[in-house]
């Protein structure tokens, strides 16, 4: 953690029972996923994933809103912007996302939780200072959004799974 809490890396973040509620969730044959073409707006190389919108721009989008409560209610969040479950699909080589910030807003924070332990990484610049975070079961990362991050996919696993989620502050 710096000095500026900036970032922060916190392991076994969610309690064992509602971790696992969200995961076997996420990771279950009923979960509805969606395609899209690129991870970023400025990606060139059409690296595609798969999304669930759980809520975007005041609408809640999901009916499997009500399973993120336990997240939401321990990072105490005053105003929600995004929340999103992101699933990459692994290949034999590692790709990259490009380096991009997840919204315009001031005062606000990105949070990942990750769902999966792979070889995944997840790159943010602080500072100029390229930070490798590792994509472990249970962990959350916390940054200011004006951070820029981008991932590096798996290739161990079949596939990586993380909910990405921005609040205001």
């Amino acid at each position: 953690m710096t000095e500026k809490l900036e970032y922060e890396v916190i392991d076994n973040f969610l309690d064992k029972a509602h971790f696992d509620t969200i995961k076997n969730t996420l990771t279950s044959f009923d979960m509805p996923w969606f395609y899209r073409d690129n991870m970023t707006s400025d990606d060139e190389n059409g690296m595609c994933y798969f999304t669930h919108n759980f809520f975007l721009k005041n609408i809640i989008y999901s009916s499997f809103f009500n399973l993120l409560e336990p997240l939401l209610d321990k990072l105490k969040i005053a105003s929600l912007i995004e929340v999103r479950a992101n699933m990459t699909i692994s290949k034999t080589d590692q790709y990259e996302s490009s380096w991009h910030v997840d919204n315009p807003y001031e005062n606000s924070k990105t949070v990942i939780l990750y769902l999966t332990t792979c070889n995944a990484k997840t790159m943010i610049n602080v500072e100029k200072e390229i930070i490798e975070i590792d994509s472990v079961e249970n962990r959350l990362l916390i940054f200011n959004t004006n951070i820029l991050h981008k991932m590096i996919s798996a290739t161990d696993t079949k596939r990586r799974i993380i909910i990405n989620l921005n609040y205001g502050i």
